[in-house]
């Protein structure tokens, strides 16, 4: 004669295999990239991804852009590459958790004496910095922002960069401070 429990053992038994596949699963797909041994840092993969979207596009050169900018506060990091036979700059920012955005657009020609934005409006709402060209001479660059506070820029030779985290700079100023004492402020891209 049948057991009346035998089935129900066996359908308890199967959602028990159940639910340990599916938590293995899961787990399994939060791991982090670098749990497939490569040797390569959640950084490192962080890069490599924004670096895949550059090699995915149509350019007139296939070069490497060049990173010119490694710029960290605490835990979180950006990145500034470019590719100068392309006139193409971009963003690369990360943190201990995930890649946290990437924003790229093409270097407009323009006035080399002058401050120039790159990537206008976008770049300020959805890369949330000022990335722009410093013309020569430029030691620094200040973003004053709307709230009253001052944030330092990073400058590398033609190009400069305003970055910090949680820090909205929609609305700013920057000022290009000159070694000749010559200052020039100028409004951030707006809507």
């Amino acid at each position: 004669m049948d057991n009346p429990a035998r089935p129900r053992r066996r359908i308890l038994a199967g959602l028990g295999l159940t639910a340990v596949v599916a938590a293995t699963i899961v787990g399994w797909a939060m791991t982090r990239h670098t749990a497939v041994g490569d040797g390569m840092t959640d950084e490192q993969h962080q890069v490599a991804s924004c670096l895949d979207q550059y090699s995915d596009l149509e350019l007139p050169t296939r070069d490497e852009p060049e990173q010119r900018l490694l710029l960290r506060d605490g835990p979180n990091w950006l990145r500034i590459y470019v590719s100068a036979p392309n006139k193409w700059i971009g963003t690369c920012q990360g943190g201990p958790q995930a890649l946290m955005g990437s924003f790229a657009t093409i270097m407009d020609d323009g006035p080399a004496d002058q401050v120039r934005f790159y990537g206008g409006f976008d770049a300020v709402a959805k890369g949330h910095l000022l990335l722009g060209h410093a013309p020569a001479g430029v030691t620094g660059v200040d973003a004053n922002l709307a709230d009253g506070n001052t944030v330092h820029g990073h400058v590398d030779g033609d190009i400069f960069v305003v970055w910090a985290p949680g820090v909205r700079v929609l609305n700013s100023t920057v000022t290009a401070h000159r070694s000749d004492a010559a200052d020039v402020t100028v409004p951030a891209p707006t809507e």
